[in-house]
């Protein structure tokens, strides 16, 4: 069997074709953001008390790894209490 793979190296491009393309590619996410109106992902926002709880998930937030580092660790909790600040409170629907 006579395979040839692809390297993994990216293929080298011009500055102005990279900006460019990373212009176009941002703007083009914006716009279907903005103009499609039917995907809707946080609907609406209440302070009440939900009382039945349809998931739940427990991890613990630091772990001791191998070749990780601890910054890592902290920075990942740092991350999560951002967006349950975010989230907290949110209704998400199933269309």
């Amino acid at each position: 069997m006579n395979c040839q793979y692809q390297s993994a190296r990216p293929v080298p491009r011009l500055r102005l074709r990279t900006f460019s393309g990373k212009l176009y590619f941002t703007w083009r996410r914006y716009l279907q953001w903005l103009l499609n109106r039917a995907t809707r992902y946080a609907l609406t926002s209440r302070e009440s008390d939900f009382s039945n709880v349809v998931a739940a998930h427990k991890a613990p937030l630091y772990r001791r790894l191998r070749n990780v580092d601890m910054w890592l660790q902290e920075n990942k909790v740092t991350n999560l209490k951002l967006a349950c600040g975010k989230l907290n409170e949110v209704i998400l629907k199933l269309l």
